[in-house]
C-alpha cells in the first residue's frame, strides 16, 4: 500500500513525523498545588490526559503511532505518510481541546526529520528541532507546522491516492508574524455550527462534547481577565482569545470581551 512504510523502517532511525508540546503555565500551576486532595487530583487528572495522548483514529497501528510523556510535555510521533500526519494531527487536536475544557493552553511544534522513538525512549534531530521551535520561535499558545511539513500537505493532495489518507491543507492558517499553525479550533466550531443546524441532530456523544465546548469560553475569558498583571502571559492568551474570536462565527454569542479592542 502507497501509505505504508517498508516494514525494516520501522523502528530504527529515519524520517518521522514528530510534535513536541507543552502546558504553558505549568509552572504556576505547580506553585499554586497545595496539599488539598482536590487540587492534586485534578492536575493529576490533567497530566494524565497529556501523558496518554492517542489520535483517536483506526490507523494509528498502520502509522506507528508513538507517544512519550516528559513532564508536563509529551513527544508524539509518526511514519512520514499521509495517515500519519493525520493521525498525530488528530492527536493535537484532541489534545489541544480537552486541555482547553479544562481552562489551559498548549504551545509546540510539528516537524519531519529523523528520530528513532520505541517504548522506552526517544530522540533525534526531529525532537530536537520541534523543541526549539516550541521553546524559541512559537510564542503563542499554538501548534506551528514546519515547512517541510506543510510542502508534504500539498504534494499528498496533489495525489490522487495519497489524497484520501492526507489532512486537508485547510487545517492550516497563518499567523500574522510568520508562522503556520495547526487550527485546533476547526473541530470545535464544526460541532457548534451542527448543533444550530436545523436538520442534523447531535449523536450522544456530539452532545456531551459540545456542552463541554460551550464552557471553553468561559475558561478562557477566566484565563484572560487573570492575566492582566502580568503582560508577557497576558499577551500569548490575547493572542488565543483574539484567534477564538476570529474562528466562532458571531451568532453563536460566545466571543471573549475586550480580546478584540486596541490599546
Amino acid at each position: 500500500m502507497l501509505d505504508q512504510a517498508p516494514e525494516e523502517e520501522v523502528g530504527v532511525y529515519g524520517d518521522r513525523y514528530c510534535a513536541f508540546v507543552d502546558i504553558l503555565g505549568f509552572r504556576q500551576l505547580i506553585d499554586r498545588l497545595s496539599t488539598e486532595s482536590s487540587q492534586f487530583e485534578a492536575l493529576r487528572t490533567l497530566l494524565a490526559r497529556v501523558h496518554g495522548a492517542k489520535s483517536g483514529g483506526a490507523s494509528e497501528q498502520q502509522s506507528d503511532f508513538r507517544a512519550q510523556s516528559i513532564s508536563d510535555a509529551v513527544a508524539i510521533s509518526t511514519l512520514p505518510t499521509p495517515s500519519g500526519l493525520a493521525d498525530i494531527f488528530n492527536a493535537l487536536e484532541l489534545l489541544a481541546v480537552d486541555l482547553l475544557v479544562e481552562g489551559y493552553f498548549i504551545r509546540g511544534a510539528v516537524v519531519r526529520a529523523p528520530l528513532y522513538h520505541d517504548d522506552k525512549m526517544v530522540f533525534g534531530r526531529a525532537l530536537v528541532q520541534a523543541y526549539s521551535l516550541e521553546s524559541e520561535v512559537v510564542k503563542f499558545p499554538r501548534i506551528m507546522v514546519a515547512r517541510n511539513v506543510r510542502d508534504d500537505i500539498i504534494r499528498f493532495s496533489a495525489d490522487s491516492k495519497l489524497r484520501v489518507n492526507s489532512p486537508d491543507a485547510k487545517c492550516l492558517l497563518q499567523s500574522l508574524d510568520g508562522p503556520m499553525y495547526l487550527d485546533i479550533l476547526g473541530p470545535v466550531v464544526s460541532l457548534l455550527k451542527k448543533n444550530e443546524h436545523p436538520f442534523q441532530k447531535l449523536t450522544p456523544e456530539e452532545k456531551v462534547r459540545h456542552r463541554k465546548y460551550l464552557g471553553i469560553r468561559e475558561r478562557i475569558q477566566q484565563r484572560y481577565e487573570e492575566s492582566m498583571d502580568s503582560p508577557r502571559h497576558f499577551e500569548k492568551v490575547r493572542w488565543f482569545a483574539q484567534y477564538w474570536n476570529k474562528a466562532i462565527p458571531n451568532e453563536l454569542n460566545l466571543r471573549i470581551r475586550d480580546a478584540d479592542r486596541t490599546f
